[in-house]
């Protein structure tokens, strides 16, 4: 996270100042560069964007050895006692979590509701009591949509459209099962061979490359072609909605196992009866927040807890 600091009419960047006095106290600019794990270019233009923003000259370029300026020597004692400060300020709030305070924004799904979630809540609620939760139930699109507009910290999601976007963090895997309803079978018949399904009507999160691809891909790739001409009856990537399709008989759908329990046992959903050898589809679902937009302390804390408890 990058964290600006004002003198005057100057900004400058705190992780630059950091790596300033992180050079000065190594010696070099090399010892600093293996340290950190970086290269020596990265840290030696790291250095000279700081100067520039200060308008400054913080060393004298002699060699290996590394020489301060006046003004860098007065610098890098102002820099090192004000990051001293701050990590002193931040160690000591985070010891007393009772003072963590704030609200977290999260974009979920209906069938998201259960399970993990709510013991997670009730945990990171236990450590930090004064912390709210904020939950914005929706699509995939939508929550992408809301952490776009800054609307929303972080999602817990199946599909995100842009993952140069977005950071994506594993939580956990989820079985996908290919059904249908009883007024389908009443329609088209029960399909009994993978092929037999490229001649019904199916629903998918997508026109183009969804679930019903990849289940076809996975288990017979001689069915590819035909499986490509194909259209898709109806995307949709809302899941509760995609669920009350399947059921009406409109077409074969990829239905998330944990959610379909009760309809399964009672019959009005039947897994299709495929053979043994045929794998069913698992997709993760992902933590999800922006790459380049830093994170509250309480939201940051609770991705930590997320990844710490789900792993």
């Amino acid at each position: 996270m990058s964290v600006g600091w004002g003198f005057g009419l100057i900004v400058m960047d705190l992780n630059r100042a950091r790596i300033f006095v992180h050079v000065v106290d190594c010696g070099t600019i090399s010892a600093a560069a293996v340290s950190v794990k970086r290269t020596q270019q990265a840290i030696s233009n790291q250095l000279q964007i700081l100067e520039k923003e200060l308008g400054i000259i913080l060393m004298d370029r002699q060699g290996p050895k590394l020489v301060l300026t006046k003004s860098g020597e007065h610098l890098y004692s102002v820099f090192k006692q004000k990051i001293a400060e701050i990590d002193a300020s931040v160690a000591a709030f985070r010891a007393d979590e009772n003072r963590a305070e704030g609200v977290i924004r999260i974009g979920l799904g209906d069938e998201f509701f259960d399970g993990f979630l709510s013991e997670l809540v009730n945990g990171f609620c236990e450590k930090y009591p004064k912390v709210s939760f904020d939950f914005k139930v929706g699509t995939d699109v939508s929550s992408e949509e809301m952490l776009v507009s800054n609307t929303l910290d972080l999602s817990f999601q199946l599909f995100t459209k842009d993952k140069r976007l977005f950071r994506c963090t594993p939580i956990y895997s989820q079985t996908f099962v290919p059904v249908v309803s009883k007024v389908f079978i009443e329609k088209y018949s029960m399909p009994g061979t993978l092929e037999e399904t490229l001649k019904m009507p199916v629903l998918d999160y997508s026109l183009q490359f969804g679930l019903y691809h990849h289940w076809i891909k996975k288990n017979d790739r001689k069915l590819v072609p035909a499986m490509e001409r194909k259209a898709i009856r109806v995307a949709i990537t809302h899941m509760p909605t995609l669920k009350k399709m399947v059921m009406q008989g409109i077409g074969i759908g990829f239905l998330i196992e944990d959610i379909i329990q009760d309809e399964l046992k009672s019959g009005e959903l039947i897994a299709l009866p495929m053979n043994q050898d045929t794998s069913l589809i698992r997709a993760e679902l992902d933590m999800v927040y922006k790459r380049k937009s830093g994170l509250g302390f309480v939201q940051q804390e609770f991705v930590n807890y997320v990844i710490q408890k789900m792993n």
